[in-house]
């Protein structure tokens, strides 16, 4: 009887806590890419237009999901823009972004573009790109992106 209760209780903190990870996001990049790692400060510039080239002096390029709200919510926190403005922001730039319709669109789009960086969910993470730290810490570590 007190097994049972422990494994209820075991899979009753499961399933609270799985919608959670469902919203993990992390940043990506080519695989051939020599970064390896970002700093917040770095991301937020990058997601701002203030700094529009990698160190090689190659174009940054930011690629997002627009139907995943958690990539809308970040380029909102970096940018400091809600809604409307949020969206007219990308289409002001669209030089350093590209907005596509899923995490695979982000996946491949990544993968194929030099100097791009991407957004995407953890559980679409593949093989054909790179995990960035961010602030030397890896998805789903605590902080890994700012609030």
């Amino acid at each position: 009887m007190r097994y049972r209760r422990l494994v209820t209780l075991v899979a009753v903190l499961v399933s609270c806590c799985a919608p959670a990870f469902a919203h993990h996001m992390a940043v990506v990049t080519q695989k051939q890419s020599s970064v390896q790692n970002l700093s917040s400060v770095e991301l937020g510039k990058m997601f701002r237009s203030d700094m529009k080239t990698w160190p090689n002096g190659r174009d940054i390029v930011i690629v997002i999901n627009r139907n995943s709200s958690a990539s809308m919510e970040m380029l909102q926190r970096f940018t400091r823009l809600t809604g409307d403005k949020a969206k007219a922001f990308l289409a002001e730039h669209k030089s350093q972004f590209v907005v596509v319709d899923s995490d695979d669109q982000v996946l491949d789009t990544v993968s194929t573009t030099v100097g791009a960086l991407g957004v995407l969910g953890v559980r679409a993470i593949d093989n054909r790109i790179k995990v960035l730290k961010i602030d030397g810490k890896l998805p789903l570590e605590k902080d890994y992106l700012p609030d």
